[in-house]
C-alpha cells in the first residue's frame, strides 16, 4: 500500500515538472525597451502649468462703512440696483469704518469696497501718505481695488457752537484743540486732514460716536466737528440729527488759508446752508473741501461686470434722484461724472479697472494715452503721475 502511494507521488511531481518546463518554453519572451532619443527642449518651453485666473466670485460682497452713514444707505440702493438691472448678485456688508471695509477687499474678505481718492491715495502708498490704510498690509494684500465707479463728490466742513462764532474765526484758531474730524479712516477724515495739513493747522483729533457729537460741543469735549455734504446738497444721518439738537455755526479758512487749500491742488466748493439744514438753515455760506467717492473693485471682478454695473446706474440714475439726492451728480450725466473723476484720481498714478476704461471708451471719451493706467493684475504697482490733467 505504502509503495502505491510512493510511486502515485513519484508520478505527480514528474508531471509538474514537465508542466513548468513547458510553460517556459512556449512563454514569449520579453520585449527590449528601446533607449529614448533625447529631445532638446528650448528654454521657453513650459515646464510648469501657467497660473490660472481665478475664476469670478458668483456673490459679491460690498464692504461699506457702518449702518446710518451714507455709504451704507446708498450701498443699499446700488446692491438692488445692480442685482435687479445687472443681472449680478451683490449683498451689503457693514463694517466698522470705511477703512475696515476697504481692509477687508485687500484680504480677500469682500470684491466692492467703498472707497474715495484719499483712500487709494493712502493704500497705494502702503500707508505713506496719511498713516491709516496699507499700514501692515503690504504682506498681507491679496488684492488692491482698482478705479471703478464714481457715484458723488462729497465736501468737508468744519462747524462750532454757534456761541463760539466770535471765538473762533479761522481754521489757525483751532490750533492745539480738541476737534472730531469724522471717524478716524472715513474718507471725510483723510480728507479734512490733508486740508488742515495743506493750510498748516494742527488739530487733535478725538475720536467718538456719532451720536455724541452733539453733546461733546455742549460740553467743550471738542470745540469743533467735522461734517460733510454729498454733493453739496445732503448732510449724511448723523448731520441731520446734529443739525436739530444743537445750534451751530462754520468756520470757514480765512482767505491766507484759502490761497494754500487752493495751491496744494484741493477743490473748494460754497454749500447753501439754507439748502441743507433745517435748525441751522440762517449760517450762510460753509466751504468745503471736495473729494470723490464711489465703489470700488480689484481685477478678480470681471470687465464686464463693471461695465453693467455703470450701464446700470446710467439707466436709473434719474429715477433714484427722487429717494436719494446722493444720485443727483451723475444722474444727467454718468460718464461724464466718471471722466472727471478717473482723471483726478489718475493724477495721482490710480489704476482704472478695465470695465470703467471699456465704459469711457464707448462713450468716446477715453484718451489712448491712458492705457497704462488700465489694472492688469490683482496687485497693481502705482502707476508715475502723468502730465496734469
Amino acid at each position: 500500500m505504502s509503495q502505491r502511494f510512493v510511486l502515485a507521488g513519484v508520478v505527480v511531481v514528474f508531471l509538474l515538472v514537465l508542466g513548468v518546463v513547458g510553460y517556459m518554453l512556449t512563454k514569449p519572451a520579453p520585449t527590449p525597451t528601446p533607449t529614448p532619443t533625447p529631445v532638446e527642449t528650448t528654454p521657453t518651453a513650459a515646464q510648469t502649468p501657467a497660473p490660472q485666473t481665478p475664476p469670478p466670485p458668483r456673490d459679491m460682497r460690498i464692504a461699506t462703512s457702518p449702518v446710518g452713514t451714507t455709504g451704507y444707505m446708498v450701498a443699499a440702493y446700488l446692491s438692488d440696483i445692480w442685482n435687479r438691472e445687472a443681472g449680478l448678485r451683490t449683498f451689503v456688508q457693514p463694517h466698522a469704518s470705511t477703512e475696515a471695509g476697504i481692509k477687508a477687499l485687500v484680504l480677500g474678505e469682500a470684491e466692492i469696497a467703498y472707497a474715495a481718492d484719499v483712500h487709494f491715495m493712502d493704500l497705494y502708498t502702503w500707508g505713506k501718505e496719511f498713516g491709516i490704510l496699507g499700514v501692515g498690509l503690504e504682506r498681507e494684500a491679496k488684492k488692491l481695488p482698482v478705479q471703478s465707479v464714481w457715484l458723488y463728490t462729497m465736501e468737508t466742513f468744519l462747524l462750532i457752537r454757534a456761541e463760539d462764532a466770535g471765538k473762533y474765526r479761522c481754521w489757525k484758531d483751532l490750533e492745539g484743540k480738541d476737534v472730531f474730524l469724522t471717524p478716524k479712516g472715513f474718507g471725510n477724515h483723510l480728507n479734512i486732514l490733508r486740508a488742515l495739513r495743506a493750510a498748516g493747522v494742527n488739530v487733535n483729533h478725538v475720536e467718538i460716536s456719532f451720536g455724541a457729537v452733539a453733546d461733546s460741543l455742549s460740553r467743550g469735549t471738542i470745540v469743533a466737528t467735522a461734517l460733510y455734504t454729498t454733493g453739496t446738497l445732503v448732510l449724511p444721518p448723523w448731520g441731520r440729527e446734529l443739525d436739530l439738537r444743537i445750534k451751530l455755526a462754520p468756520l470757514n479758512p480765512c482767505p491766507d488759508e484759502v490761497e494754500k487749500l487752493k495751491a496744494a491742488g484741493l477743490v473748494l466748493k460754497e454749500i447753501d446752508s439754507s439748502k441743507i439744514f433745517s435748525n441751522n438753515k440762517d449760517m450762510g455760506k460753509i466751504v468745503g473741501v471736495a473729494f470723490f467717492f464711489g465703489w470700488h473693485a480689484a481685477t478678480d471682478i470681471p470687465e464686464d461686470a463693471v461695465y453693467k454695473m455703470l450701464v446700470a446706474l446710467e439707466k436709473v440714475a434719474k429715477d433714484y434722484v427722487r429717494v436719494a439726492r446722493e444720485f443727483s451728480q451723475i444722474a444727467d450725466n454718468t460718464a461724464g461724472f466718471q471722466l472727471e473723476a478717473v482723471k483726478s484720481s489718475m493724477a495721482y498714478g490710480i489704476p482704472v479697472h478695465p470695465g470703467l476704461a471699456k465704459y469711457l471708451k464707448e462713450k468716446g471719451l477715453w484718451n489712448p494715452e491712458w492705457d497704462k493706467y488700465i489694472a492688469k493684475e490683482m496687485i497693481p504697482k502705482l502707476v508715475k503721475a502723468g502730465p496734469s490733467y
